[in-house]
């Protein structure tokens, strides 16, 4: 893929990268040229009962629905939380997510999240052994980790997760200590496949045009993308930068690997800005209410599924 194809069509999310490019195909098969078409990315859904969550997704949804989209990706974060609750409640989270998203009523493509994942922490009950326990589930009640698909002379990847590791993230997960009081499962990411462990910035190219940035906090290893395009600089902030507000009032999530941290990356990401970067935080929210500090209910506003600029 071209770099200028891959800036076109990036976007970063907590567990998948998805990209759309023109495959040439074996002799005697006739190419389909590309053609314009619409379709809807939205993300960390975070079905649960609580926080009137599904009722949300459904207004969500319901809107969508009327948009003239050929279909929908939903980038992860099916549902909150499977993976420290017993397997009664993650197939409940599970059934309850498969119904609201029938108010689509349009083709979803799928990408795992880490909320999806069943059993990885202790605490759930479910041995290693058990049919249901990590991806499994999701690849039962939802379908492949990783998969391609082709729609109007454009081939679509969907990745399970990227192999350009951060250090930080691959030391928390094999280090026992860490691994034990986060619930990571080494088996789920350490698969014999060759991998890159990146310490600090890494540039993806070799040109400055994809940088991989450390913005710790979230998780031991987190990381945005600084991308350097034709009208400027834009770093996508993923889970280091859940609203605008979080960026300019420092209010953090209560749940997070490192307070300290999540701070000093959301200074570097001011910073940028300040040098004229745009931050693209993750979740776009407009009304006060759902911006209240010791608040999840964000997971439940219809108006909260895309990104937004931060200047």
């Amino acid at each position: 893929m071209k770099r200028r194809k891959f800036l076109a069509i990036s976007t970063l999310s907590s567990a998948a990268y998805l990209a759309g490019t023109r495959w040439s195909l074996p002799q005697g098969i006739k190419a389909v040229s590309p053609s314009t078409f619409d379709f809807i990315f939205f993300t960390d859904t975070h079905i649960q009962p609580e926080l009137d969550a599904a009722k949300g997704c459904m207004m969500c949804f319901d809107q969508l629905r009327n948009s003239r989209t050929d279909f929908a990706i939903q980038g992860g974060g099916h549902v909150y939380d499977a993976s420290g609750v017993d397997v009664t409640r993650a197939e409940s989270l599970y059934d309850l997510y498969a119904k609201t998203e029938k108010t689509l009523q349009m083709p979803v493509h799928h990408v795992i999240g880490n909320h999806d994942v069943v059993g990885v922490y202790e605490k759930s009950g479910l041995p290693l052994s058990d049919p249901r326990q990590g991806k499994r589930a999701y690849e039962n009640r939802i379908g492949k980790t990783y998969y391609s698909f082709d729609h109007k002379g454009y081939h679509f990847i969907v990745l399970d997760s990227i192999q350009l590791t951060a250090d930080h993230s691959w030391e928390a997960g094999i280090d026992p200590d860490t691994a034990a009081r986060r619930g990571f499962n080494r088996r789920d990411f350490d698969l014999g496949h060759k991998s890159r462990l990146v310490n600090g910035e890494h540039d993806v190219f070799g040109d400055g045009s994809v940088v991989c940035l450390p913005t710790y906090g979230h998780t031991p290893g987190h990381q945005s993308l600084r991308l350097r395009l034709d009208h400027g600089e834009v770093v996508l902030a993923a889970d280091a930068c859940y609203f605008c507000q979080t960026l300019r009032e420092r209010r953090l999530p209560r749940n997070m690997y490192d307070r300290e941290a999540m701070l000093a990356s959301l200074d570097r990401l001011e910073a940028l800005k300040r040098g004229g970067a745009r931050i693209s935080a993750t979740i776009r929210s407009s009304g006060k209410r759902y911006l209240r500090p010791r608040s999840r209910s964000h997971d439940a506003d219809p108006r909260s599924y895309s990104s937004q600029r931060c200047g």
